[in-house]
């Protein structure tokens, strides 16, 4: 009998080591959930006229191999915001094919190419993750400096964001000062500072270089209805010529 149970117990000792270094062994099957999905572009900025390349990739950042099922809806959407419903996305059933992805790597998904109808932030979007890029009009000749808002319309709740471009070849320096002015009638008539940027203005200048985007926040929820316009000065580096920008936007309410 105590032959027997040692046999057993050796069977057993040599069973769960093989379970053991079969587990080790193999590859781990994971969800969507268990990796991060990342969207590229090769910019952050683009003309009207430009497509834009957008490329996913799985990201595993365990620091052992898995498994994902990659046979799924390369769906890429992209739209405006402001302008455009956001699209519907729908899935389909598809067979299982799993793709390994080495720990700390990432491997590419899908990739497409997107065409922006409208200018303004433009959200791109694929199985829940996001990346904004900032599509602006193309220059018209001789214009080296490109301002404009992340939306045309705002409710005062919205978040408004002051972007410029600059598609010279010359550096530019601007501040932190904007101002602000409502339409009256034929009129614009200067909204005090104190509704607009409840802070002092920075005495400093930012260099921004050719190709290159300054943001810059703007607060709108003291702002009443109506139609307005905010103008910055700017300033090319090499000539120096200054620039005043002027961008009208509206508050809904």
């Amino acid at each position: 009998m105590a032959d027997a149970s040692e046999r057993i117990i050796v069977l057993s000792a040599l069973l769960l080591i093989g379970i053991i270094a079969w587990t080790s062994t193999t590859t781990p099957i994971v969800s969507l959930d268990d990796v991060r999905i990342e969207l590229e572009t090769e910019k952050g900025v683009y003309e009207m006229n430009e497509d834009i390349e957008v490329k996913v990739y799985f990201y595993n950042e365990k620091p052992f191999a898995v498994k994902l099922n990659t046979n799924i809806d390369k769906v890429i959407e992209g739209y405006t915001p402001e302008r455009e419903p956001s699209p519907a996305s729908t899935g389909h059933g598809h067979p299982i094919v799993y793709s390994e992805i080495p720990p700390n790597s990432r491997i590419k998904f899908h990739s497409r190419p997107l065409t922006p109808k409208y200018s303004g932030e433009y959200l791109i979007s694929c199985l829940g993750a996001n990346k904004t890029v900032l599509i602006f009009d193309p220059p018209s000749e001789g214009e080296t400096v490109i301002a404009m808002m992340n939306k045309h319309s705002f409710k005062s709740t919205d978040e408004a964001t002051l972007f410029i471009t600059n598609v010279g070849l010359n550096r530019i320096t601007l501040g932190d000062k904007y101002e602000i002015q409502k339409k009256d009638g034929d009129l614009w008539v200067e909204v005090p500072a104190s509704l607009h940027h409840p802070n002092i203005w920075l005495m400093y200048l930012d260099l921004l270089d050719s190709g290159n985007v300054f943001r810059q926040e703007v607060t709108i929820d003291a702002l009443e209805i109506g139609q307005y316009r905010i103008s910055k000065t700017v300033e090319d580096s090499v000539t120096p010529e200054s620039y005043t920008l002027i961008i009208e936007f509206e508050i809904l309410g």
